[in-house]
């Protein structure tokens, strides 16, 4: 690694020059390239499955007095025994905000697998490091880890809106001192099972936060091998739209889902996630073991829906025409496979290109 000192008018320059480069933990770590990125921004953004106490306290001898604002993304499993180190960790982080007097959110993606580490000064991004390496000390230092630096402007901020727009949980510092207190109270600090009988998750009051602009979802509806039979039409203004669990991942309020019949894959409508009193609240349904979960979700497709079965629209078909007419699009974020229906998701994210030309399609504005 090659450190860089530079005067602030010299500083756009500096980042612009850098490549790629391959990180390790050998002569250099993992730790010494999060100190230049930290040490060079204002504000910063870690994103982790997991962490440790002894790696937050070694951040706050890294972090560069000038530090505003300070972004975690992390996981909070229910019933997994690492939610009493994750609180332990968050705990020493809010204590270095505190100290430090800078801006602190705590986000919440439990699909979360993926570990970035962003630094930005005022609008202009230092970098970011994508790695194999959690934010503890062993993955930071001792670990055979391995990672790259990169600094195409464009390509971070892509990154970094998806890693905020999958953290749809905020986790603000009263839900953390009640889970603190629920440890405390039940002294099983030093549990070593897998699992335990506690979901801190479900003790976050206000779990939706504001997103990068609208998020486009494709949904499958039905049960493989049945399909959505063409007696069951979607013209309501209101349906109710089921998940495999009580809080989709990644869906938020106002988010865009396109549904589809399962085995067909023909279009039914496009809902928006809101219920009447404009809230994303989720319901249980126990006599379905498939789908015991769902959402009211607002119709904006409510024509197309009424006639769904004679539309004969399918994905695959829109998948094909999208990629003719728009080559330089994808149809979902890694690309136009569908791959993660063929592993029964039971949503995935798609493109806002694809998102909007699906809302164009089946509204017969083209």
């Amino acid at each position: 690694m090659v450190w860089v000192e530079a005067e602030e008018e010299n500083f756009n320059l500096v980042v612009e020059s850098m490549a790629m480069r391959i990180i390790e933990n050998k002569e250099e770590n993992h730790l010494d390239e999060v100190k230049w990125l930290f040490g060079e921004s204002n504000k910063i953004v870690i994103v982790s499955p997991f962490l440790s106490k002894d790696a937050i306290q070694e951040l706050g001898k890294i972090l560069p007095a000038k530090i505003s604002d300070v972004t975690m993304v992390t996981t909070l499993k229910p019933f997994d025994v690492d939610q009493f180190n994750k609180v332990k960790a968050l705990m020493e982080l809010n204590m270095l905000k505190k100290l430090r007097g800078c801006n602190l959110s705590i986000r919440i993606d439990n699909d979360l697998h993926g570990k970035v580490y962003i630094g930005r000064k005022d609008n202009q991004y230092v970098g970011c490091i994508i790695t194999s390496a959690n934010f503890t000390h062993k993955g930071m230092k001792q670990n055979h880890e391995w990672g790259v630096f990169v600094d195409n402007q464009d390509k971070i901020r892509q990154i970094h809106e998806q890693i905020l727009g999958d953290a749809t949980i905020e986790l603000a510092e009263k839900d953390l001192m009640k889970m603190k207190q629920w440890i405390e109270d039940n002294q099983i600090e030093d549990v070593k099972s897998p699992t335990v009988d506690v979901s801190f998750i479900d003790m976050i009051e206000m779990p939706i936060v504001t997103k990068f602009g609208l998020t486009y979802w494709l949904k499958p509806l039905g049960k493989s091998p049945d399909p959505v039979p063409p007696t069951r039409l979607f013209g309501d203004e209101m349906h109710q739209i089921t998940f495999s669990t009580k809080k989709p991942s990644g869906i938020a309020k106002g988010d865009i889902l396109i549904a589809y019949s399962v085995v067909t894959q023909q279009l039914l409508s496009v809902f928006e996630a809101t219920d009447r009193r404009g809230r994303l609240t989720s319901f249980s349904n126990p006599s379905d073991n498939q789908w015991p979960n769902y959402i009211w979700c607002k119709n904006l497709t409510p024509k197309y829906g009424s006639q769904w079965p004679q539309k004969n629209t399918t994905l695959i078909d829109l998948r094909t025409e999208f990629a003719k007419l728009y080559p330089r699009c994808t149809v979902v974020p890694s690309g136009n496979k569908l791959n993660g229906m063929q592993w029964g998701a039971d949503h995935i994210r798609a493109t806002k290109e694809f998102g909007e030309f699906v809302m164009r399609r089946m509204t017969g504005e083209i």
